[in-house]
């Protein structure tokens, strides 16, 4: 199930319960929740398997940089916010955790469908692809983490200011990845001038 807008934040999270907790998706069958049991530890565990399948693709809480428009000086809420509250709500309600999968911002998984999805629609000649981004952690992340078997030559462009996240020796110490994953050779002001540089 997909959220474009989940601007009914009560009704979602409803939705949400009810497909969760159903033995097939039928929310307003009758006799249809799925079966419950205790584990060894005492906490409450669902027998049937979790039918309907939930993907979030965006954890941030909050935006750190405060890089949103906001005309306070108040840290917007993101995604991430409305699928800690789902899990919360599931487990107040039913007892026991949601099953979902979670491929962040950005993921590996993203870059492998981009670039299978250039190579159908561009042909197999396609011999670089440019990633602009501002976080080592993810997107100058994942394009260095592609050129570790791919054919085509990932470039990354890291654009904004650096701040205290941007350690590449502090970054490879916490994640045991070597340094050339955080690191990009390309460094610009913005998005415009990433775009002047590739073309």
């Amino acid at each position: 199930m997909v959220w474009s807008h989940h601007l009914d934040l009560g009704l979602s999270k409803q939705v949400f319960c009810d497909l969760v907790a159903s033995k097939d998706g039928k929310v307003y069958s009758k006799n249809n929740t799925r079966r419950t049991t205790v584990d060894e530890d005492g906490n409450l565990k669902a027998v049937d398997p979790q039918f309907v399948k939930f993907f979030f693709t965006n954890s941030d809480t909050v935006n750190t940089k405060n890089g949103w428009k906001t005309p306070t000086a108040n840290l917007l809420m993101g995604a991430g916010a409305f699928e800690k509250s789902l899990m919360a709500v599931f487990k107040a309600t039913h007892g026991y955790n949601a099953e979902f999968n979670n491929f962040g911002k950005s993921h590996i998984q993203h870059f492998e469908f981009i670039e299978d999805k250039i190579v159908k629609e561009c042909g197999s000649g396609i011999k670089t692809i440019y990633m602009v981004g501002n976080d080592l952690r993810s997107e100058i992340f994942c394009a260095n983490a592609m050129n570790q078997n791919s054919h085509i030559n990932w470039i990354s462009i890291k654009i904004g200011q650096s701040n205290g996240s941007d350690d590449v020796n502090m970054l490879s110490a916490k994640t045991g990845f070597e340094k050339e994953f955080f690191t990009t050779k390309i460094e610009l002001e913005d998005f415009a001038d990433a775009t002047d540089y590739i073309m």
